[in-house]
């Protein structure tokens, strides 16, 4: 069932764990420098890397679905580490993006941060194009299946100016609000899909944020951040 590849760096007394979903690039962990120890000595903080080299979403295509194979790998690491699901946070940009949410939904977990992440078909373009038709009948709109679920994850979005992110994060950002979850909510002038400058202390300052929240306040309540960028 499992045969997907990933990288691990686990903890010596595990209470987060933390999941980097790669964009659509292939044979690559993205991220993993960041967070490397030579001593490979980590503490409280184990780091899973995922990556799908078949640029499908990490969903599938319609040969197979992929998703039991990645579940069953956060899972796994979940167990391992014995880290409870509020303590598991998901990160990831366009294609990782999309599947930081999407995990991190189906599967419980505490909270997401995701920049210019694909939403649902209409984040589609001519111009850039994203290879959405990959998935084939796997496909799912995450505005949809966050609005379909009681518990929707913490998330932190960072989007630009391109039309096609700008009105994702717009459809995302209405269901969150419906859901009253906490939200931490950055638009950028960057008129391209790419090119975010995104940093190991952006995405950390996120992160000890949402590990400080109470998970039941957090609930019924929404914030929105457009000062930071």
């Amino acid at each position: 069932m499992c045969d997907k590849q990933y990288l691990f760096f686990p903890a010596t007394k595990p209470v987060y764990l933390f999941i980097i979903f790669t964009s659509a690039v292939k044979n690559k962990y993205e991220m993993w420098s960041w967070f490397w120890n030579d001593a490979e000595i980590w503490s409280d903080t184990a780091y899973l890397f995922l990556k799908d080299d078949d640029i499908c979403w990490y969903l599938g295509n319609d040969k197979a679905s992929f998703v039991e194979s990645y579940a069953h790998i956060i899972n796994y690491h979940i167990a391992l580490t014995g880290v409870a699901q509020n303590n598991v946070f998901t990160i990831g940009g366009s294609m990782g993006g999309y599947a930081a949410i999407f995990y991190a939904t189906i599967l419980g977990l505490g909270g997401v941060v995701a920049y210019n992440p694909q939403i649902n078909k209409s984040s589609n373009s001519k111009n850039i194009r994203f290879a959405l038709e990959n998935t084939g009948d796997k496909w799912i709109n995450l505005d949809e299946l966050l609005a379909l679920h009681e518990k929707v994850p913490a998330i932190s979005l960072l989007y630009g100016a391109y039309s096609k992110d700008f009105a994702a994060a717009c459809d995302l950002l209405q269901v969150l609000k419906d859901k009253k979850t906490l939200v931490i909510f950055r638009h950028v002038d960057l008129k391209g899909h790419k090119g975010l400058n995104i940093t190991k202390k952006y995405i950390e300052g996120d992160l000890n944020f949402f590990k400080a929240q109470d998970p039941l306040a957090a609930l019924v309540k929404g914030s929105m951040d457009n000062e930071r960028t």
